[in-house]
């Protein structure tokens, strides 16, 4: 699907720190045509001006960087690609702080505000640029759910649905799932939008007079879907497996290799996926193969998971030999506050990461957070080195999701919560 929002802007300029105000303008003027609130402007402009005037304090004759703006429909994205810098990988982590009598701490402040302004920051360092994604979720006012009997009549399969169906179906979930129904549905324009951008897509049903009784919901994250339903609400025969039908086949016809089910519905019907735990999981298209780095500590669960899936894997074995490591790690975390969830995974790999690790779990449990989980994505080598300081710091593999990031995905769980 081609989004249909005005997608892209770039500027590129100078790596100066007379340039800083630019860049901010840049920013929040893009925000602003892109239909962004006052205050996210402020913010994503702010956190842009910060990371510049931080690189320009260290800039080079001649370097220049790039900003790039990205519209996701339901979010803003500013890139920003500098040339290779060594940037204090602790204040990217949730728990960093700044200390008053410390100089060089406080000579930081502004790259700390940079990375608390956005909802999710992204960093990626090749030997050529370091590239920072600066991500910024557009608010919506939330509906207010809808549990209301459907009428009598006949539902089926809803072609050419649009955002007034999303809505609906949103309003649906929310109402009759409560806690239990995924958080981006409290925010029924945030669903179409979703689905518009082309990073979600559905299906639903609906009667002739535009009342929605069902649907599926999937996020398209490269070779694997992830998907939440099928939620029905009335008791027409046969309709959950109509919507599994028709969505399991949308997915097939995408570039999905496989689909996830992280929180299945209690009338999911028996014979679409196999178990993965707590989660299903069902193959949709050939899966030509992958490489993937397992810790040896995790060679045996790994190992297992594939033989089951029958997944073609070449595993290679990798672990820190005495190499020198960045001092600091730097972790993302994805906190679902409502319902007490966090993820969390490694941004910047470095010595310190079972310690960070162990810092991140006593200051989410501090804040009301009880379950909390740690994503490692065997596609990377740097990150797969440190399987044994993950389960040092009290986590337990429980899943693997097969694509579930650049390859293959193991999920852990904190041994407090389960």
């Amino acid at each position: 699907m081609t989004k249909p929002f005005s997608a892209r802007a770039e500027l590129i300029l100078p790596l100066d720190y007379a340039m800083a105000s630019v860049a901010s303008r840049f920013a929040e003027e893009t925000g602003q045509v892109w239909g962004m609130e006052k205050g996210q402007q402020i913010k994503i402009a702010m956190a842009v001006e910060e990371l510049f005037l931080f690189l320009a304090s260290d800039a080079r004759e001649g370097e220049s960087a790039k900003l790039i703006c990205e519209n996701g429909g339901y979010y803003m994205q500013v890139t920003g690609v500098f040339p290779v810098r060594s940037l204090p990988a602790a204040l990217f982590n949730i728990t960093a702080k700044v200390h008053q009598d410390d100089e060089e701490s406080l000579s930081q402040l502004g790259l700390l505000l940079a990375a608390r302004a956005v909802d999710r920051l992204e960093m990626v360092k090749t030997a050529a640029s370091l590239e920072l994604r600066l991500i910024m979720e557009r608010e919506y006012p939330p509906g207010a759910g809808e549990d209301r009997l459907l009428p009598a009549g006949t539902y089926k399969i809803k072609n050419g649905a649009a955002a007034q169906d999303w809505k609906q179906l949103a309003q649906r979930i929310h109402g009759s799932y409560g806690l239990k129904a995924p958080g981006f549905t409290q925010f029924p324009g945030k669903v179409a939008d979703m689905i518009a951008s082309g990073d979600y897509d559905a299906v639903a049903v609906a009667d002739s007079q535009g009342n929605v009784a069902g649907g599926v919901i999937w996020k398209k994250a490269g070779k694997m879907a992830e998907m939440y339903g099928p939620y029905v609400f009335c008791d027409q025969p046969g309709l959950i497996a109509e919507l599994l039908d028709a969505s399991l086949a949308k997915m097939g016809r995408s570039q999905a290799v496989c689909v996830v089910n992280r929180a299945p519905v209690e009338t999911m019907p028996p014979g679409y996926f196999e178990n993965l735990g707590s989660d299903l999981y069902r193959q949709l298209a050939e899966d030509q193969g992958a490489l993937s780095y397992v810790h040896p500590c995790l060679n045996e669960f790994v190992t297992a998971h594939y033989q089951r899936l029958v997944l073609p894997r070449h595993i290679q074995t990798v672990q820190l030999a005495g190499e020198k490591l960045p001092l600091h790690s730097a972790l993302s975390a994805e906190v679902d506050w409502r319902l007490g969830q966090a993820k969390l995974s490694i941004l910047v790999a470095g010595a310190n990461l079972a310690e960070n690790l162990t810092n991140h779990v006593a200051f989410l449990k501090a804040h009301g957070v009880v379950q909390i989980t740690f994503h490692l994505d065997l596609a990377l080598y740097n990150d797969a080195l440190f399987g044994q300081e993950i389960m040092a710091a009290d986590f337990e593999p429980q899943i693997l999701l097969p694509w579930g990031g650049t390859g293959d995905v193991v999920v852990f769980a904190h041994r407090e919560d389960h």
